[in-house]
């Protein structure tokens, strides 16, 4: 007997968040061989991770919109309650490393300080513009780990080295 979707959501509704955090904090794992037979997931030795963020529609019940709130416009609420995801990933495997959820209040930067602490030496992590911050680098470089970010435009970056090409 094989049970049907909606006995599986209601059995996730009854075990709770803390179950599926748990499941998915043992998930997060590393898959990704040495350099030497996986070379596609390295550069230059560090291990290849990726962070972004991204928003998701979830079902418009009471409790939803509470906890995660609603996009809005000049109109007012709009849509479905949404939730704010910041995931960490391998970029040679895809293999997820972490993820922070939270609601539409709730930014991308706070998010990702809560998986900074995944990295380690040995990895360097690549992210756009908006995870870019002293905070976010200071703490990316505490565990050891590299950091290759996009900056925003008007940021007036000092030159500390001409190279000859």
């Amino acid at each position: 007997m094989q049970p049907t979707a909606a006995a599986l959501t209601k059995a996730r509704g009854r075990l709770g968040p803390e179950a599926m955090e748990g499941l998915l904090e043992t998930s997060c794992t590393s898959s990704l061989p040495a350099a030497e037979q996986a070379p596609w997931g390295y550069f230059h030795g560090l291990r290849k991770l990726a962070i972004d963020g991204f928003c998701m529609n979830v079902p418009k019940t009471p409790e939803n919109v509470a906890a995660f709130g609603m996009p809005s416009n000049a109109s007012g609420p709009a849509g479905y309650p949404q939730v704010r995801v910041v995931a960490l990933a391998e970029t040679g495997t895809r293999a997820l490393q972490g993820a922070a959820l939270e609601g539409l209040g709730v930014g991308e930067q706070p998010l990702a300080r809560q998986l900074w602490p995944r990295l380690g030496p040995g990895d360097v992590v690549v992210g756009d513009r908006n995870f870019l911050s002293y905070e976010d680098l200071t703490a990316i470089l505490a565990t050891g780990a590299h950091a290759v970010m996009r900056v925003k435009a008007g940021v007036d970056l000092p030159v500390s080295r001409r190279l000859s090409d």
